[in-house]
């Protein structure tokens, strides 16, 4: 059965702070580049200017995955906010690191009456998995985004730690030309496995064939901009005889292998429960 519309006539707390959190992390991607032109910066400034890479790469696939919830939210206000639309959003958010607008959603999402009628039964998988198989997908698109866009560099010099991944393993290499190629490649798999999320969301509410479609297409660029990042560090030894291969270069290939095994099997869950009878029902 499905949930009622809510409506609201203003717009509430956790749609506000949807909108507050996409101009955060636009200031955030912004602020290495603007701090980058003033002089005698602290030294803990100094330190955001140093992974300036790392801040905006990650802010703008962050500010992205943000501005296309604001949309749906603000599309749902237009017409009436739905229970799980809100809770899928929530659960998100906070994966996303939008830890209060997650929960604003998640409390929103409790306020909305549902038509449903439940009864409390003893917890098992068996009828868990029974009722939500067609979010498999979802659960491991999670993990898929995880493995890609989390593991950026970064460095902490007041904690003497930092992790050397991606763009270490792309700094040591000699030919500009694949430099510029394998940046790309990063930024494209970060932005494509955001953009899983959106449709594995929407493809566990209705499990239409056209979800399916497009989760399958964006998978085949993954793979396709994962082999082509592996093949940069393969073949750049023939082109410098000089160049090894080295460790920040294994652990982001490996990281983006785990990532994109993830992003394989949540298509493969997504082609065992399509629903190929889905039919189109106006609101």
């Amino acid at each position: 059965m499905e949930n009622k519309a809510y409506m609201l006539k203003r717009l509430p707390a956790a749609t506000i702070a949807a909108i507050i959190s996409s101009i955060l992390w636009l200031v955030i991607a912004l602020l290495p580049g603007i701090l980058a032109q003033i002089p005698n910066l602290p030294d803990f400034l100094k330190t955001i200017v140093t992974i300036d890479v790392f801040i905006s790469v990650f802010s703008i696939v962050l500010l992205i995955a943000s501005s296309l919830g604001v949309v749906e939210l603000l599309s749902e206000h237009n017409k009436g906010y739905k229970k799980s639309v809100v809770k899928n959003w929530g659960i998100f958010y906070l994966f996303g690191g939008f830890i209060v607008t997650g929960v604003l959603l998640i409390l929103l999402a409790k306020k909305i009456p549902t038509s449903d009628v439940t009864y409390k039964r003893p917890f098992s998988w068996k009828r868990w998995y029974k009722f939500n198989k067609q979010r498999i997908p979802f659960f491991l698109s999670i993990f898929s985004v995880i493995f890609i866009t989390a593991l950026l560099d970064f460095e902490l010099s007041e904690l003497k730690f930092s992790l050397k991944s991606h763009f270490d393993a792309i700094t040591s290499l000699y030919s500009n030309q694949y430099k510029s190629a394998a940046t790309f490649m990063v930024f494209l798999l970060n932005i494509v496995a955001i953009v899983q999320i959106f449709n594995t969301i929407t493809f566990g509410q209705k499990k239409n064939p056209l979800s399916l479609y497009l989760i399958t297409a964006l998978t085949v660029v993954e793979i396709a901009a994962y082999i082509f990042y592996v093949y940069v560090f393969m073949v750049e030894p023939t082109l410098s005889p000089t160049y090894k291969l080295t460790a920040s270069a294994q652990f982001s290939m490996s990281v983006f292998g785990i990532g994109i095994l993830f992003g394989i099997a949540s298509t493969a869950f997504a082609w065992k429960y399509v629903d190929w009878k889905y039919v189109k029902i106006e609101d």
